[in-house]
């Protein structure tokens, strides 16, 4: 068996998609669609994701739901309902090359998934995807994670297995304009007010004042304790002297 390296996940050995966070040399996602994506050639490989506190406290509505892709097709559609996973992708007895990609389906505020290190022969490697000539950033509520598209039933609870952000407008739109994405969303987050039921306007779940310092979590207010070390934030920059005119 020859030699196995381990390959860190970070913005030189891959290209990042959204807003990822490095902790421990695990590279994790919160953001609906946020992931990675590169180009992997070799025999076999197999990719470990690890969840957050949500992943083992039993709770069916939260566990994360991530999907894998090589070349553009689902290999993998699954719920993160354990600490760790690990799947295979690929397996071949000659060399390949193949785009590989791995995204976060369902929203932040109930979960977050982390991948780990990918283990690859001595003589297999994993490059960065392209960057395309586009890129988008989408900030939006439960329509942009795309809540409950996979639900036939309109009138049923809220649970991430039936949130799919491939198909909601924000991804469908990236992917008509051949474009890279970031999506910032929250179900009931908006810019103005939160969700309300009364007209009243609730200006404490609104994006705009997250926004600058959120790299990967909103909290929601009733999130647990334990997994608020999946909590991360920026300072704000210091803003430099805008000469130009504005319009």
């Amino acid at each position: 068996m020859s030699n196995r390296k381990a390959i860190v996940l970070n913005e030189k050995s891959v290209k990042t998609i959204g807003r990822t966070y490095l902790y421990n040399d695990t590279l994790w996602a919160a953001f609906s669609g946020a992931g990675a994506e590169f180009i992997f050639t070799g025999k076999k490989l197999e990719i470990t994701v690890t969840g957050d506190f949500a992943s083992t406290a039993g709770n069916d509505e939260n566990y994360a739901r991530i999907a894998i892709y090589v070349d553009n097709e689902r290999v993998v559609d699954d719920m993160l309902d354990e600490k760790e996973k690990t799947y295979k992708v690929l397996e071949s007895e000659s060399t390949e090359c193949r785009n590989v990609r791995i995204i976060k389906l369902s929203e932040c505020a109930m979960s977050t998934f982390g991948i780990k290190p990918v283990m690859i022969a001595e003589d297999e490697k994993i490059e960065p995807a392209p960057a395309k000539n586009i890129k988008m950033e989408f900030i939006g509520d439960s329509i942009t994670c795309g809540y409950g598209v996979d639900d036939p039933d309109k009138e049923h609870h809220f649970k991430t297995a039936t949130e799919d952000v491939t198909k909601a407008y924000a991804y469908k739109t990236a992917l008509a304009l051949n474009a890279d994405y970031s999506m910032v969303s929250v179900s009931g987050y908006g810019i103005i007010s939160g969700f309300t039921n009364d007209g009243n306007k609730i200006p404490e779940l609104t994006i705009p004042q997250y926004y600058d310092l959120s790299l990967i979590h909103i909290s929601e207010p009733t999130r647990q304790a334990e997994i608020s070390y999946a909590v991360f934030c920026l300072k704000k920059k210091k803003k430099k002297k805008n000469t130009m005119s504005r319009r």
